[in-house]
């Protein structure tokens, strides 16, 4: 019943070597596929063939090329600081404005003074609210999956009460120490 059924090298065929239909099978309802030879190349449509695949690969390679050099120009720029201690940065310092803590190397006060020591600050600052907020927004995600498990009907009367006990004394370090930095300036 099956035997006029396509096998696998005429699938592949019709779908990677050009295959023209030219016989249909009323029984298994395809269609027979038959290949037929293809003519060479000359060599100005192989080379007008390798020129346009080149041209199709060019944007490709453009932004290849862009995002190698930007990974080359970032590996380039030093890290002066760090807000948690690990391997070079030791030396623990507190900025001007807010006394916030970050790490340095060695040698940095020889190298950071005046005008540059304030633009380190102003990252450190920036990277520290920047830190502040994303934790703030994560500690408030969590306190409110707790209210909401605690507001569920799925959820049995005793775990209810767990977790809003649990959201109501969930403390949020991170957004008090964001009202902290909106009370002294830092975050308007």
């Amino acid at each position: 019943m099956y035997s006029q059924e396509l096998s696998p090298e005429e699938i592949f065929e019709m779908f990677f070597g050009g295959g023209v239909p030219n016989q249909f099978n009323s029984r298994s309802g395809f269609y027979r596929y038959e290949t037929r030879p293809r003519a060479r190349p000359t060599h100005a449509q192989a080379a007008n063939a390798s020129r346009s695949s080149f041209f199709a690969l060019l944007p490709v390679l453009v932004i290849m090329l862009a995002m190698l050099m930007m990974n080359i120009s970032s590996d380039m720029t030093e890290t002066e600081f760090s807000l948690k201690r690990y391997n070079q940065f030791k030396i623990e310092r507190r900025t001007l404005k807010g006394g916030i803590s970050y790490f340095v190397k060695s040698g940095f006060d020889d190298k950071y003074r005046g005008q540059d020591l304030r633009r380190v600050e102003a990252r450190v600052v920036t990277a520290y609210v920047n830190q502040v907020t994303s934790m703030c927004q994560s500690e408030q995600m969590q306190k409110q999956r707790l209210i909401d498990a605690s507001n569920s009907i799925l959820t049995s009367r005793s775990d209810r009460e767990k977790y809003r006990a649990k959201a109501d004394t969930l403390l949020l370090k991170n957004c008090l120490e964001f009202k902290r930095l909106q009370t002294i300036g830092i975050v308007h």
